[in-house]
């Protein structure tokens, strides 16, 4: 109660609040219909092999990795790299971050690791992306520049050039150990 907004509260005072709250605990059956309404309602998350959609899955980080969170982005990008998240999904996220970022600071063999990564999931390696892939580009691509003329489909076909050597210079990355 204490912890809320005051608009949550309406114009009940903290008498009338504390009197409703010793009758909703007091009420059995009404929070047994309560409980399960909340649960009905629940989404309920698809395993997933991909870090963006994972955040949902799991339940929480820990105290201690939210406090890290809120040091990690106040401070010096060569600090943060001694911060050590114990969630694992957090310590992949400021992974790929310092890759972006700062990857100077990185070890070779992770930013390899993440080049190859990078790599797989924009030729479409990774089982079912839900994101556009190389190759799924090309198909759309294709399909359109039959259908144009001119200036657009010089374009277009420098955009499949483009798709065409980008995806041969990212086949090269996966293969590289």
């Amino acid at each position: 109660m204490y912890d809320a907004p005051p608009a949550s509260r309406g114009n009940l005072t903290e008498v009338e609040l504390l009197s409703r709250s010793r009758a909703v605990l007091e009420d059995r059956d009404f929070r047994s219909r309560l409980l399960r309404a909340i649960e009905a309602n629940e989404v309920a998350y698809q395993s997933s092999d991909h870090v963006e959609e994972q955040l949902y899955q799991g339940g929480f980080w820990s105290e201690e990795d939210e406090h890290s969170l809120v040091g990690f982005n106040e401070i010096r990008w060569e600090e943060r790299f001694g911060i050590e998240f114990t969630d694992r999904r957090l310590r992949r996220f400021a992974r790929h971050l310092f890759y972006f970022e700062r990857p100077d600071l990185l070890p070779l063999s992770d930013k390899q690791a993440i080049e190859r990564e990078i790599a797989r999931r924009l030729l479409g390696l990774w089982q079912e992306p839900p994101w556009l892939t190389i190759p799924a580009a090309l198909v759309a691509t294709e399909s359109v520049i039959g259908e144009t003329s001119g200036e657009a489909r010089l374009r277009l076909e420098r955009y499949r050039s483009y798709l065409k050597e980008l995806a041969t210079r990212l086949g090269e990355a996966t293969s590289s150990v």
